[in-house]
């Protein structure tokens, strides 16, 4: 039976073509008879298919229910329209054919390099200038102390100094100054005898000291300072002589250790090279001692005998003051 199922299709397609051709009439070109007969023909083999599948058994698709199927349905629905062409066609697709020229690379930049500053003009050039070194003089006064018999004078003071700027804000100066302060006893003071009137030479003193001195610089030539130091200095009084009589002794020393403050301020007269400066300063004792401050042996010595007698000890400091003026030179 199933050999003779496609035999009606087959008798009413002829049937269509011959009726014209009885009538007498040219049968219109119809593409769709083309189509029908296209379609009558291709009825065979679609028997023939379905015949082979229903021997072959159900396929996997539908062995694995609905599901698969949906999932098939929607891969195929996803697939790009050049894979049906390719399926429909029977060819696989070709290859895309390689670029002939290689992409275009954009070449890596070198990093920029900053410009370099421009020197300075000559004029705002200024060298580092970090040492100091000068000369000062000026005037001290160290007051003695008691009860006013023996009274020391200010007297001249003189030196050199070297400073070291260890900050732009901070320097070291190293100072000696030696200077003399006349001596003015009164009658019967440091005598053997309270009838004597001594005479006793200036005294000589000497002190070498070292001050810190915070810095400020309000305009680039002008520098103010204060200054915090201390300083370790040495005395000497001449042998001291009685006016009238014959009474010899031998010359005294003695030192001492004072703490001073500081307060001063420099202009460069020359910029960079050298400068002016005065200082104003005040100090406190804080060691004295020595042959000075003690009685010293003398001989008095007469036509008849030669006796021994004692001058008093000379006052201590009782503090310092100095005001000095320097011109240094910028190293």
């Amino acid at each position: 039976m199933r050999r003779w199922s496609g035999l009606p299709a087959l008798l009413l397609t002829s049937f269509v073509i011959v009726r014209p051709a009885a009538a007498g009439q040219t049968p219109p070109s119809d593409p769709s008879g083309t189509e029908a007969e296209g379609r009558g023909d291709s009825t065979a083999p679609s028997a023939a298919r379905t015949d082979a599948a229903e021997a072959a058994g159900p396929s996997p698709a539908e062995a694995a229910g609905p599901e698969s199927s949906e999932d098939a349905t929607d891969a195929s629905a996803t697939a790009a329209p050049g894979d049906a062409t390719d399926r429909a066609t029977g060819s696989s697709p070709e290859p895309a054919a390689p670029s002939a020229e290689p992409p275009a690379t954009t070449p890596a930049l070198p990093e920029p390099v900053p410009p370099e500053p421009e020197p300075p003009d000559g004029d705002d050039v200024r060298p580092a200038r970090h040492v100091e070194l000068g000369a000062t003089v000026g005037v001290w006064s160290r007051p003695a102390q008691g009860n006013g018999d023996v009274s020391y004078s200010a007297g001249p003071a003189w030196g050199g100094y070297a400073r070291i700027d260890v900050r732009s804000w901070l320097g070291l100066r190293a100072l000696v100054l030696g200077g003399t302060h006349p001596v003015s006893p009164s009658t019967g003071a440091l005598g053997p005898a309270s009838d004597t009137r001594v005479r006793q030479d200036d005294l000589a003193v000497t002190v070498m000291s070292l001050h810190a001195e915070p810095s400020l610089t309000p305009l680039p030539r002008l520098r103010l300072w204060l200054g915090l130091g201390t300083g370790w200095g040495t005395i000497v009084a001449a042998a001291p002589e009685a006016r009238g009589e014959d009474i010899r002794s031998a010359r005294r020393t003695g030192v001492l250790v004072e703490i001073s403050a500081s307060l001063g301020g420099s202009y460069e007269i020359i910029p960079d090279w050298l400068t002016a400066s005065l200082t104003l300063s005040g100090g406190l004792p804080v060691e004295q001692s020595g042959d000075i401050f003690r009685s010293v042996q003398a001989l008095r010595q007469d036509p008849a005998a030669t006796t021994i007698e004692y001058y008093e000890p000379l006052p201590e400091f009782a503090g310092t003051l100095s005001g000095v003026i320097a011109i240094g030179l910028l190293l």
